[in-house]
C-alpha cells in the first residue's frame, strides 16, 4: 500500500515519502503535511585493535567495515484514514521504501515501519503522528531519474489576472522548461484571496497539460495536479492564465520531464 506524504505549501517545495508492502494494492492515502522529518545517516560499523610492534605500536587503529541499518523518523500532521493505514502495516518486513526532496534526491531502499502512534493531541489544536521507519542497509540516494524540479514561487495577480511563462518560471523567472513536459503542478490560494482563482491555459502562446484544462482553488485551499500526457513547452506553447477578482497571490509548484 502506497502512504504518500506531501509538505503543506508553507514549505519552500513539497516532499514525498512512499511505503509499498510486498504485493500490496497501489492505493494511495492522503496526509495533510509533515511537521519534520529525519534523513537516513549513513553509518559502518567500526571495529578497533592495536599493533604491539611497529611505528603504530600503542596507538589504537581502526578498521570501517559492514553499513549499519538506518532509519527514518518524522512527525505528522494527523489524518484518520492515514493512520488506520499505516498502523495496520506496522511491522510488514519488505516494505520498498521511496523518499524524494524537492530538489530530486532521491533515498530508496527495504524496510518496513517500526512504530507509529499519535503524539500529542491538545485542546484547539491540531493533532500529531510520529512514525519511525526502519532502513535494511543497501540503500541507495539518487538524482531523481531527471525530473526537473520548479521549487515554489509567488504569483500576485494585477487586476485580477496573471501570466505564467514556462519558458521563464520560478522565484526569479529563471526556469526555462522548453522541451520538456509537465508531470506535476500544486497550486495553493493563499488565505486572504477575496475569492476564487482560475488556472487555465493562456489565451497567447498557451499550454495544455491536459485537455480542457482548468483549475479553480478558493481561499487556503490546494490543488495537487499530475499529468500523463502533457504537452511539450516551446516558443507557441508556454503560458498559463490565472484569473480572480483583484490582487490575490498563488503559490505555484511544477514537475517536468523530457518527453
Amino acid at each position: 500500500m502506497p502512504l504518500t506524504d506531501d509538505f503543506d505549501a508553507t514549505f519552500p517545495s513539497p516532499m514525498s515519502l512512499n511505503v509499498t508492502t510486498p504485493g500490496g494494492a497501489p492505493v494511495t492515502v492522503p496526509i495533510q503535511g509533515i511537521e519534520n522529518l529525519t534523513l537516513p545517516q549513513r553509518q559502518r560499523k567500526k571495529d578497533t585493535y592495536t599493533p604491539i610492534s611497529g611505528e603504530r605500536a600503542g596507538l589504537e587503529q581502526m578498521v570501517l567495515c559492514s553499513e549499519s541499518a538506518a532509519e527514518i523518523t518524522a512527525t505528522l500532521t494527523y489524518e484518520k484514514a492515514h493512520q488506520i493505514a499505516m498502523d495496520a502495516i506496522c511491522g510488514t518486513n519488505g516494505c520498498t521504501i521511496q523518499l524524494v526532496g524537492p530538489d530530486g534526491m532521491t533515498i530508496s531502499g527495504t524496510g518496513g515501519i517500526e512504530r507509529i502512534g499519535v503524539a500529542r493531541a491538545e485542546d484547539s489544536r491540531h493533532m500529531t503522528s510520529d512514525i519511525t521507519i526502519a532502513l535494511s542497509a543497501g540503500w541507495t540516494m539518487t538524482d531523481g531519474g531527471g525530473t526537473t524540479y520548479v521549487q515554489a514561487f509567488n504569483e500576485t495577480l494585477v487586476s485580477g489576472a496573471a501570466t505564467i511563462d514556462l519558458t521563464a518560471c520560478g522565484a526569479n523567472d529563471d526556469e526555462d522548461l522548453t522541451g520538456l513536459q509537465l508531470t506535476k503542478m500544486i497550486v495553493t490560494a493563499d488565505e486572504d484571496n477575496v475569492g476564487e482563482v482560475t488556472l487555465a491555459e493562456g489565451a497567447i502562446n498557451g499550454y495544455a497539460p491536459s485537455d480542457g484544462f482548468s483549475v479553480a482553488v478558493a481561499p487556503g485551499d490546494t490543488a495537487t495536479l499530475t499529468f500523463s500526457a502533457a504537452e511539450t513547452v516551446d516558443a507557441t506553447h508556454k503560458t498559463l492564465d490565472i484569473a480572480g477578482a483583484g490582487s490575490e497571490v498563488v503559490r505555484i509548484y511544477l514537475e517536468a520531464v523530457e518527453p
